[in-house]
């Protein structure tokens, strides 16, 4: 058991790990960008309201998904809210 909670520290240290070691899922830079950016607003407790606008198919809602599971993972001892729009 200490192995598998060794690994699992290891893996929620960065969003990059987090997301390709812990979900499998390898983003793109350009997906790393824009939810790097909400990670340092959330960090900094700037409360920044950010756009992200990405063509069809660039994996907007693959990148939105990890970050939100990040996010639970890394605040579920706070009380915090994520309000997320996504028009049509």
């Amino acid at each position: 058991m200490k192995i598998l909670d060794k690994r699992i520290r290891t893996w929620v240290r960065t969003f990059e790990d987090f997301t390709a070691k812990g979900g499998g899922v390898k983003l793109h830079q350009y997906q790393l960008e824009p939810a790097l950016a909400i990670l340092e607003s959330v960090r900094l407790n700037r409360g920044l309201e950010i756009v992200v606008i990405m063509p069809r198919q660039a994996g907007k809602d693959e990148m939105l998904a990890t970050l939100e599971i990040y996010l639970m993972r890394m605040l579920c001892d706070k009380d915090r809210n994520i309000v997320e729009v996504n028009p049509t």
